[in-house]
């Protein structure tokens, strides 16, 4: 079990950005955020609404203009997508440039994320659980639906068991009860 892992600490790994390292991290997201289970239900929803009233209009008019406005909304949300994967480029390209030092330090009680912009620091309790997709790792931030993306080069080893088993410590009702 990850619990008796016991950490060489502090950890401090660093990892220099490549050129491809923003576009890594924003695929992910992106990953992440179409094919979460709303996205599709929200997509296969929308579409079987198209398909209900392009079938059950009956006349040649009222299907065209249904099957019009489904093409329409369809490229309305790709050009919003594509439109939102550029900003979310933008900002990991400002947090991790090309050349940047990005370092995370990894103790007991927390981890310490450095990157060209600043640090920060944050207790395995803010963490509900870490991931990884691909060659980025995920820390979901507990009662929220932000999503940290990472490097996998930032956490070599058993680095991503180690920060499970803490967080998993660290959730509230592993927590002792005061009185």
């Amino acid at each position: 079990m990850t619990e008796n892992i016991q950490p060489e600490s502090p950890r401090e790994n660093t990892f220099i950005a490549d050129a491809g390292l923003a576009r890594r991290l924003t695929r992910a997201f992106f990953r992440r955020t179409l094919f979460s289970k709303p996205t599709i239900i929200l997509g296969v929803g929308l579409l079987a609404i198209a398909a209900f009233l392009a079938f059950a209009i009956q006349d040649s008019v009222g299907r065209t203009a249904v099957i019009l406005v489904t093409v329409i909304l369809i490229m309305a949300v790709v050009g919003i997508f594509r439109g939102q994967f550029k900003a979310v480029l933008a900002q990991f390209e400002l947090n991790a440039p090309d050349g940047g030092v990005l370092g995370v330090k990894i103790t007991d009680d927390a981890l310490e994320f450095v990157s060209p912009l600043g640090s920060s620091q944050s207790s395995y309790a803010a963490y509900e659980s870490i991931s990884v997709q691909d060659d980025v790792v995920l820390l979901k931030q507990r009662a929220s639906t932000i999503v940290y993306l990472s490097p996998i080069e930032l956490f070599p080893g058993d680095s991503v068991e180690f920060i499970a088993a803490r967080i998993q410590n660290s959730a509230p009702e592993a927590l002792p009860k005061s009185v």
